[in-house]
């Protein structure tokens, strides 16, 4: 059986699942990305980040690949990446390493490495994400945001802006490099909180 999100009506094949092991890599373009609470496995509570209090994300990011598994299969993938800890670091190593900020039409590369024991004797999945620049079929798409919408003040363009730096230190990108992708948007002094 798959593991599929579905938002609206879309229902999407996660990329990894119960039976991944370790060395399992899937390549495919992205397609679009959302943001989604962060709920417990198996309970569906909300996770909770300790130091703020407030709910914790994840980012879904869709992405096309080549695998079909049966007829009805589109091939399109599910990737979840928490915006904290380990796997928001390892994300955020891609985007430096890939030297841009991806959006629709780039490619993702995500390979399940292993497992490893947390500090709280946990077993948790270890990921490596690879980024490789792509064709951009549409004009103005933004990076791991809902397609652009025309803005028409100054002060929704430095709204805009400020979101996508505050999702790029979700991630754990840099601040010089949030700075140079976003046009200078400054941290916030709190930070995305660390689980």
């Amino acid at each position: 059986m798959f593991e599929e999100f579905t938002q609206q009506g879309e229902k999407t094949r996660a990329a990894f699942n119960g039976s991944s092991q370790p060395g399992d890599t899937v390549t495919g373009t992205i397609t679009g990305s959302r943001e989604v609470p962060a709920t417990e496995f198996g309970t569906g509570k909300p996770v909770i980040s300790k130091f703020t209090g407030k709910q914790l994300q994840k980012t879904v990011i869709t992405i096309q690949t080549t695998l079909r598994d049966d007829a009805d299969d589109d091939g399109q993938r599910s990737v979840w990446i928490k915006q904290w800890g380990d796997q928001a670091r390892a994300f955020g190593a891609a985007v430096r390493d890939a030297g841009f900020t991806p959006g629709e039409g780039d490619v993702l590369t995500v390979t399940l490495k292993g497992t490893k024991t947390t500090q709280s004797g946990f077993r948790e999945k270890v990921w490596e994400y690879r980024l490789t620049r792509g064709q951009h079929p549409v004009a103005g798409a933004t990076a791991f945001t809902q397609p652009a919408q025309p803005t028409q003040t100054a002060q929704t363009t430095q709204t805009d802006s400020q979101a996508k730096a505050d999702q790029l230190r979700a991630l754990g990108v840099p601040e010089a490099e949030i700075q140079r992708l976003t046009g200078g948007q400054q941290a916030d002094p709190y930070g995305p909180a660390d689980f």
